[in-house]
Order: C-alpha cells, then sequence, then structure tokens
C-alpha cells in the first residue's frame, strides 16, 4: 500500500515523462496485484482456520488443468528467460481423477509462481505421473532456482515463514503460499514434501488420490 501511495504521489507531478508515467504506472499495478495476492492468501487461511472451506468434487481432466498452467505462467517465464515447459509421457488424451479442480488449481498455481520467482537461470518443469500401486496421481514441479537448505525445508510449510539469506529476507511474499499448499494437499486426501538442494534447485511432489 505504501508504494501505490507512493508512486500515485509521484504521478501527480506534471512535468513527468511519457517514460516515466508508464514506469510509475506499471510499479503500482504490481504492487496493486501484490497486495491483492496477499488479501486472498490471508482469506484462504481464514477459512482454513475456521475450518469453513469449501470443497467441491468432481471429474477432472489433468490434461486440462496442466494446459492451463502452461498457458498462464509461459509470459512470465518468457520474461526472466528461463526455460518453461511441461511433461506429457502419456497418451490417452483425456486422464480423469475426482477431486476438486480448483484446489488443484490454486496448488500448482503456487507451487509453479515460486519455481518461477526463485529461478533465475536455467529451467521449470512440471508434470504428473501414476502410482498405480497405490491408485494415485502424483505431480511434481522442479527447477534450478537457489535451491532450500535442510533446515529451511524443515520450517517452509509454517505460516509467515520466508527464505532469508542471514541478513534479508530476498523474495517478496506473506509467506502463506505453502502453508495453504499443504493444508489443501491434506484436505485433498493427499500428502507433499520436498527435495532440494541449496543453490541447485528444488523439486516438489505431491500426491493424491484418483478416486
Amino acid at each position: 500500500m505504501n508504494s501505490i501511495l507512493g508512486f500515485a504521489e509521484l504521478l501527480e507531478d506534471s512535468v513527468l515523462s511519457k517514460e516515466d508515467h508508464l514506469k510509475y504506472i506499471g510499479a503500482i499495478q504490481q504492487s496493486s496485484i501484490r497486495m491483492l495476492n496477499t488479501i486472498d492468501e490471508l482469506i484462504q487461511m481464514s477459512k482454513l482456520d475456521a475450518d469453513c472451506l469449501d470443497i467441491y468434487i468432481e471429474d477432472v481432466n489433468v490434461e486440462d488443468v496442466i494446459e492451463d498452467m502452461y498457458v498462464l505462467y509461459k509470459p512470465e517465464a518468457d520474461t526472466k528467460g528461463i526455460e518453461f515447459s511441461y511433461e506429457n509421457n502419456h497418451k490417452a488424451k483425456e486422464i480423469i481423477i475426482f477431486s476438486d479442480k480448483e484446489k488443484i488449481e490454486i496448488i500448482l498455481s503456487k507451487l509453479i509462481s515460486n519455481a518461477i520467482k526463485y529461478t533465475n537461470k536455467g529451467s521449470v518443469k512440471f508434470g504428473f505421473d501414476f502410482k498405480t500401486k497405490t491408485n494415485e496421481i502424483q505431480f511434481y514441479i522442479k527447477d534450478t532456482g537457489v535451491g532450500i537448505s535442510a533446515e529451511d525445508q524443515e520450517l517452509i510449510f509454517e505460516h509467515f515463514y520466508r527464505i532469508d539469506n542471514g541478513r534479508e529476507i530476498i523474495y517478496e511474499g506473506a509467506g502463506l503460499g505453502l502453508t495453504i499448499v499443504k493444508e489443501y494437499v491434506k484436505i485433498l486426501g493427499g500428502r507433499i514434501r520436498v527435495e532440494s538442494v541449496k543453490g541447485k534447485g528444488s523439486q516438489f511432489y505431491f500426491v493424491l488420490p484418483i478416486h
């Protein structure tokens, strides 16, 4: 909010160049998006804490969800100059599971967004495979980003936790995204885990029952 107010005041300067004018408008837009995301996460956490979250179980076409995520985040990855792809090792055009589509989209969205945010070069890829013995589907998101230390891996799913470099927070965010992810996965009857090496990237896996 401080950023929005500050740049709004700068726009009142009548001698601003067109370039500066557009730059400040862009900054206001980005700050507004971040603020809306933070408010949305706080609302989601409030619903989780109050145990009043609505769950809608339906047929979910996994291919459609994966392709939608690719289309949604490809421009952001292109802007950072990193390779972005999804893997499809299954020939079927329709792969259906019985779950909550909106919650799955939110989980994937937050994990993919984080992967892009924490990757400055290299790649981000995601996809899914089946665990036939347990009748489950496993989604994965892999990046070549900054990685997560062993100590941080035990804490990243906690409320308001954000990774720092020992001196300051190095990436923006309220520290609620992964908490929401973990809770949504749990609500859908699944589990989540992370594998990472500091400086070499991270891999997030979450498993959901097919039915």
